[in-house]
Protein backbone atom coordinates (compact mmCIF):
# COMPACT_ATOMS: atom_id res chain seq x y z
CA UNK A 1 0.00 0.00 0.00
CA UNK A 2 1.14 3.64 -1.12
CA UNK A 3 1.47 6.34 1.28
CA UNK A 4 -0.90 9.35 0.47
CA UNK A 5 2.09 11.47 -0.30
CA UNK A 6 3.19 10.16 -3.75
CA UNK A 7 -0.43 10.22 -4.65
CA UNK A 8 -0.70 13.82 -3.17
CA UNK A 9 2.51 14.92 -5.28
CA UNK A 10 0.93 13.23 -8.15
CA UNK A 11 -2.54 14.94 -7.77
CA UNK A 12 -0.85 18.15 -7.51
CA UNK A 13 1.73 17.93 -10.60
CA UNK A 14 -1.02 16.82 -12.45
CA UNK A 15 -2.99 19.44 -11.66
CA UNK A 16 0.00 22.41 -12.45
CA UNK A 17 0.82 21.14 -15.62
CA UNK A 18 -1.37 23.53 -17.54
CA UNK A 19 0.59 26.31 -16.45
CA UNK A 20 4.17 25.28 -16.51
CA UNK A 21 6.42 25.53 -19.62
CA UNK A 22 5.92 23.00 -22.90
CA UNK A 23 9.53 21.45 -23.39
CA UNK A 24 8.54 21.48 -27.19
CA UNK A 25 7.16 17.63 -27.41
CA UNK A 26 3.65 19.06 -26.40
CA UNK A 27 4.33 18.06 -22.67
CA UNK A 28 4.97 19.85 -19.71
CA UNK A 29 8.19 18.67 -17.31
CA UNK A 30 5.12 17.76 -14.53
CA UNK A 31 3.55 15.32 -16.93
CA UNK A 32 6.91 13.75 -18.18
CA UNK A 33 7.59 13.13 -13.73
CA UNK A 34 4.33 11.72 -13.27
CA UNK A 35 4.99 9.51 -16.03
CA UNK A 36 8.12 8.94 -14.04
CA UNK A 37 6.70 8.20 -10.94
CA UNK A 38 4.08 6.02 -11.90
CA UNK A 39 6.42 4.11 -14.00
CA UNK A 40 8.84 3.31 -11.39
CA UNK A 41 5.98 2.29 -9.23
CA UNK A 42 6.33 5.00 -6.86
CA UNK A 43 2.87 6.64 -7.10
CA UNK A 44 -0.31 5.16 -8.62
CA UNK A 45 -3.50 7.27 -9.83
CA UNK A 46 -6.25 6.76 -7.46
CA UNK A 47 -8.76 4.11 -8.45
CA UNK A 48 -12.04 6.18 -7.32
CA UNK A 49 -12.98 9.55 -7.13
CA UNK A 50 -11.94 11.61 -4.25
CA UNK A 51 -14.50 12.18 -1.98
CA UNK A 52 -15.68 15.26 -0.47
CA UNK A 53 -15.66 15.74 3.33
CA UNK A 54 -18.93 16.38 5.13
CA UNK A 55 -19.96 16.88 8.62
CA UNK A 56 -23.33 17.34 9.91
CA UNK A 57 -23.50 21.13 9.65
CA UNK A 58 -22.17 21.37 6.19
CA UNK A 59 -19.69 24.22 7.65
CA UNK A 60 -16.29 24.82 4.86
CA UNK A 61 -14.57 25.10 7.98
CA UNK A 62 -15.44 21.90 9.62
CA UNK A 63 -15.06 20.29 6.17
CA UNK A 64 -11.65 21.69 5.63
CA UNK A 65 -10.68 21.02 8.99
CA UNK A 66 -11.20 16.79 8.96
CA UNK A 67 -8.42 16.78 5.68
CA UNK A 68 -5.91 16.10 7.98
CA UNK A 69 -3.59 13.94 6.13
CA UNK A 70 -2.58 17.11 3.52
CA UNK A 71 1.01 17.71 3.55
CA UNK A 72 0.73 21.26 4.63
CA UNK A 73 -1.33 22.83 7.28
CA UNK A 74 -2.17 26.58 7.81
CA UNK A 75 -2.65 27.42 11.42
CA UNK A 76 -5.07 30.76 11.43
CA UNK A 77 -5.35 32.79 14.65
CA UNK A 78 -8.56 34.71 13.69
CA UNK A 79 -11.43 36.77 15.93
CA UNK A 80 -14.91 36.67 14.27
CA UNK A 81 -15.21 40.64 14.82
CA UNK A 82 -12.16 41.19 12.80
CA UNK A 83 -12.55 43.02 9.60
CA UNK A 84 -9.46 41.15 7.90
CA UNK A 85 -10.49 38.13 9.67
CA UNK A 86 -13.37 38.33 8.17
CA UNK A 87 -12.38 39.06 5.07
CA UNK A 88 -10.22 35.76 4.69
CA UNK A 89 -13.13 33.81 5.69
CA UNK A 90 -15.26 35.12 3.11
CA UNK A 91 -12.64 35.79 -0.04
CA UNK A 92 -10.03 33.81 0.96
CA UNK A 93 -11.12 30.49 2.17
CA UNK A 94 -13.13 29.73 -0.54
CA UNK A 95 -10.33 29.79 -3.44
CA UNK A 96 -8.21 27.90 -0.88
CA UNK A 97 -10.83 25.30 -0.06
CA UNK A 98 -11.12 24.74 -3.97
CA UNK A 99 -7.49 25.37 -5.00
CA UNK A 100 -5.75 23.14 -1.73
CA UNK A 101 -7.91 21.48 0.77
CA UNK A 102 -10.48 19.60 -1.66
CA UNK A 103 -7.68 17.84 -3.71
CA UNK A 104 -5.97 17.14 -0.29
CA UNK A 105 -3.36 19.70 -0.31
CA UNK A 106 -4.11 22.09 2.63
CA UNK A 107 -5.31 21.39 5.90
CA UNK A 108 -6.65 24.30 7.23
CA UNK A 109 -6.78 24.60 11.80
CA UNK A 110 -8.74 27.82 12.56
CA UNK A 111 -7.72 29.12 16.23
CA UNK A 112 -10.00 32.16 18.39
CA UNK A 113 -7.59 34.76 19.54
CA UNK A 114 -9.06 37.54 22.09
CA UNK A 115 -8.92 41.14 21.24
CA UNK A 116 -8.94 43.86 23.50
CA UNK A 117 -11.18 45.86 21.69
CA UNK A 118 -13.93 43.46 21.86
CA UNK A 119 -13.76 42.18 25.48
CA UNK A 120 -16.78 43.50 26.23
CA UNK A 121 -18.69 41.15 23.54
CA UNK A 122 -19.84 37.54 24.84
CA UNK A 123 -17.33 34.99 22.72
CA UNK A 124 -16.13 32.15 24.32
CA UNK A 125 -12.63 31.43 23.15
CA UNK A 126 -10.91 27.85 24.39
CA UNK A 127 -8.19 28.44 27.03
CA UNK A 128 -5.94 25.99 24.58
CA UNK A 129 -6.54 28.70 22.38
CA UNK A 130 -5.15 31.44 24.18
CA UNK A 131 -2.65 29.04 26.05
CA UNK A 132 -1.22 28.39 22.10
CA UNK A 133 -1.42 32.10 21.48
CA UNK A 134 0.80 33.08 23.96
CA UNK A 135 3.08 30.46 23.28
CA UNK A 136 3.42 31.52 19.48
CA UNK A 137 3.58 35.05 20.59
CA UNK A 138 0.42 36.10 18.72
CA UNK A 139 -0.29 39.54 19.25
CA UNK A 140 -2.65 40.84 16.08
CA UNK A 141 -4.94 39.23 13.64
CA UNK A 142 -5.61 37.24 11.49
CA UNK A 143 -2.17 35.53 11.77
CA UNK A 144 -1.10 32.40 9.93
CA UNK A 145 1.50 29.64 10.70
CA UNK A 146 1.92 27.21 7.27
CA UNK A 147 3.62 24.30 8.29
CA UNK A 148 5.38 26.21 11.13
CA UNK A 149 6.59 29.65 8.66
CA UNK A 150 4.77 33.20 10.46
CA UNK A 151 2.68 35.55 8.26
CA UNK A 152 0.93 38.42 10.59
CA UNK A 153 -1.76 40.33 8.50
CA UNK A 154 -3.84 39.49 5.86
CA UNK A 155 -1.63 39.24 2.50
CA UNK A 156 -2.65 39.87 -0.70
CA UNK A 157 -4.24 36.85 -2.52
CA UNK A 158 -1.70 36.36 -4.74
CA UNK A 159 0.74 36.91 -2.64
CA UNK A 160 -1.08 34.06 -0.09
CA UNK A 161 -1.15 31.70 -2.92
CA UNK A 162 1.82 32.20 -3.63
CA UNK A 163 3.83 31.01 -0.42
CA UNK A 164 1.06 28.58 -0.37
CA UNK A 165 2.31 27.16 -4.06
CA UNK A 166 6.08 27.23 -3.18
CA UNK A 167 5.40 25.57 -0.05
CA UNK A 168 3.78 22.56 -1.56
CA UNK A 169 6.26 22.14 -4.50
CA UNK A 170 9.07 21.84 -1.75
CA UNK A 171 6.67 19.46 0.17
CA UNK A 172 5.84 17.04 -2.70
CA UNK A 173 9.90 17.41 -3.60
Amino acid sequence: MLSAQPIVALRYILQQQNTQYDNGLGVSKHVLICLSLLLAGCAQLPTQPIEEPTTSTGSVLENIQEHTDAPLTLLVFTHPHCTYCKEFEEQYLPKLTEDFVRPGFLHIERRLFPLQKYASLEIEIPEQDIALAKTLHITRVPTFFLNGEKEVGLPRWPEMRGWIDSRLQEAVQ
